[in-house]
């Protein structure tokens, strides 16, 4: 059984290759919904794949390759770019008076994935529709967390944690219950805006459904914050 999950594995990585290498906003779409919802959670050989970072690594290659193709770079001339390569030169000069150094150097690491998420963003987000694919590739995948985490929660009596709803998957983005909250809330304000687009009813009751349950989920987190 375990060789048959590492075969599918290994046969859906091919084809995501293939198709990224055409497309690499694919790439960027995929990444996303991993990193909201880490393989690792299916079991312990979806997290031996390490398939969000073949992903993210890939279509940032990739990209890099087009690019170079087209002669054509969307970084540098924007304002808000400048002044994040700077805050990462504050972040890396922050070294040199570090208390604690192990630490600092973790989080400035963790920060270069904020930054190729940002680089590959804002050159591959070119079109609205691609905007909204992206937007919703989040709020389908914290829907499901959102779901779970509900459904683990009250099948446990909510009497466990302090009361507090936990994300159902611990080892994922949005484990801790503060965290969840702020997932929640970063992405109602794109369902609210997108009610007022024009659109069939049925979906307009979907989506105030969703906001609905985000918004009842993060109350039973009690974070503050949220």
């Amino acid at each position: 059984m375990d060789s048959l999950f590492i075969f599918i594995g290994l046969g859906i990585i091919a084809i995501l290759t293939g198709v990224i290498l055409f497309n690499p906003f694919v790439g960027l779409y995929v990444f996303t919904i991993l990193l909201y919802l880490k393989p690792g959670i299916f079991g312990m050989l979806f997290a031996q794949l390490h398939l969000t970072r073949f992903i993210g690594i890939l279509t940032f290659l990739v990209f890099l390759f087009q690019l170079r193709k087209k002669g054509a770079l969307s970084f540098f001339e924007k304002p808000q770019s400048r002044l994040l390569l700077l805050f990462i030169f504050v972040l890396i000069a922050s070294l040199l008076t570090s208390i604690w150094r192990s630490n600092t150097v973790l989080v400035t690491l963790n920060f270069f994935k904020v930054l190729a998420a940002y680089f590959l963003i804002i050159n591959l987000v070119s079109t609205i529709n691609r905007y909204r694919a992206l937007i919703w590739s989040m709020i389908v995948s914290v829907l499901f967390i959102a779901l779970a985490s509900l459904h683990s929660y009250y099948l446990s009596g909510a009497d466990i944690d302090g009361n507090r709803l936990f994300g159902a998957f611990r080892g994922s983005l949005f484990g801790d219950p503060n965290d969840l909250a702020m997932a929640f809330t970063m992405l109602i304000p794109f369902l609210y805006y997108d009610l007022f687009r024009k659109g069939s009813v049925v979906r307009k009751i979907i989506q105030i459904g969703i906001i609905g349950i985000f918004f009842w989920a993060f109350v039973m987190t009690q974070s503050r914050g949220g």
